[in-house]
């Protein structure tokens, strides 16, 4: 049996973990460019306050990510995060870092903040009730070798054509490279000495 207390820290772990979920899909919403994902993590009268502009997620959606759409490459980073538990309400803060890539433009773009969230638990299920975004420091750097690497691997694509929506998961064929990466290079023509 469960005593009290240990119940209590249980179910509050639960809850974060739940939470932490919402903005893992938030995340994923965002880098797959999928509306639904996006809108599975917000209530419907939810607020987002971006900074250029104050309005209910749903306009974030229809307004918002059309333009994130014109991006060829973006991935958003989740990490350290607290979490403050006070009954169906939640308050966390969630340190973020966005990296892109935008066509004919050999720049990447990198910008780095924290989420500060209310997150209100509504018929058993958590989701996002107002977020503040805020941005703590960007950068902009050279970008000109990230066709020639990304090449080399299998592409993840910013829709649901992308395999973390494929199940069963499947197998790839080899990507075909016209430079061999550094372990298929021998170690006599690689200037580096084979012991």
């Amino acid at each position: 049996m469960i005593n009290e207390s240990l119940e209590k820290d249980l179910l509050q772990l639960l809850d974060k973990q739940r939470i932490s979920e919402v903005l893992i899909r938030y995340a994923r919403g965002l880098d797959r460019d999928d509306p639904d994902l996006l809108r599975s993590t917000f209530h419907d009268d939810a607020i987002d306050c971006h900074g250029l502009f104050n309005k209910p997620m749903s306009e974030f959606i229809t307004d918002v990510l059309p333009e994130l759409r014109k991006r060829e490459a973006q991935q958003t980073f989740l990490m350290n995060q607290a979490i403050d538990l006070e009954g169906d309400t939640a308050h966390s803060e969630t340190y973020f870092m966005i990296v892109r890539k935008f066509p004919n433009d050999e720049h990447v773009e990198q910008s780095a903040g924290r989420f500060i969230d209310r997150l209100e638990r509504r018929a058993g299920e958590w989701k996002i009730a107002l977020r503040v975004v805020l941005v703590d420091w960007y950068l902009r750097a050279d970008g000109s070798g990230f066709h020639e690497v990304v090449s080399r691997y299998n592409r993840g694509s910013r829709d649901e054509r992308d395999a973390s929506y494929e199940r069963p998961l499947k197998s790839r064929d080899p990507v075909p490279s016209k430079r061999p990466v550094a372990w298929q290079v021998p170690a006599e023509s690689s200037g580096i000495e084979a012991r």
